[in-house]
């Protein structure tokens, strides 16, 4: 069997799981609007199936694209076991859509919720928005803003990552998280 026809087969069976899985749903539910949070993940796993075209290549992308822009960085690789992870802790996270980190110290983590039609894509450029305001010079976000998911992105050891989304039982929301290794974030320390 063809790559192509391998791609139009699995792209077959997501959309099925998601017509079954909204089949229950009624019309005028969905908001065709999304708000967002930092910290939020969602249970689609895109190692298996590609959640509303965006693809493991979309999401390096978009992280490789941010990479890029400071010398001497690697670009980021997808990994299945990180994959696997991120898949496991959105899908706990699919009964309350809490915006509330795993317990890892394994992985670093980024996490955003959101309602409506938000992507993995929508939470890395919010992320990666926090760019703005993080002080190259002096290693530290702006007083009283936040820089740490930024910073996680450009890590120069995280050099692996897998990101997973959940549609939310109880409130339609949705939950993202990207897991990256090794983890980064430390404290005192250039990301780069």
């Amino acid at each position: 069997m063809g790559f192509s026809r391998k791609i139009a087969l699995v792209l077959a069976l997501c959309m099925a799981i998601l017509h079954f899985s909204h089949e229950d749903e009624q019309s005028g539910n969905q908001p065709e609007e999304y708000s967002i949070n930092a910290h939020s993940g969602i249970r689609r796993v895109l190692s298996a199936c590609p959640s509303a075209g965006t693809s493991q290549q979309a999401i390096l992308d978009a992280h490789n694209k941010v990479r890029k822009e400071i010398p001497g960085l690697e670009p980021m690789t997808w990994n299945a076991s990180v994959a696997k992870f991120a898949e496991e802790y959105a899908s706990e996270r699919k009964k309350d859509c809490g915006l509330v980190h795993s317990d890892t110290n394994i992985y670093g983590e980024n996490i955003a919720t959101g309602a409506g039609a938000m992507t993995i894509l929508d939470a890395i450029n919010m992320w990666v928005s926090e760019k703005d305001d993080y002080n190259y010079e002096t290693n530290s976000c702006t007083p009283g803003k936040m820089c740490g998911h930024y910073t996680q992105v450009i890590w120069k050891n995280s050099t692996t990552l897998g990101c997973a989304l959940s549609n939310c039982v109880k409130n339609d929301g949705i939950f993202i998280t990207c897991n990256y290794y090794p983890p980064g974030n430390f404290i005192g320390t250039k990301p780069y």
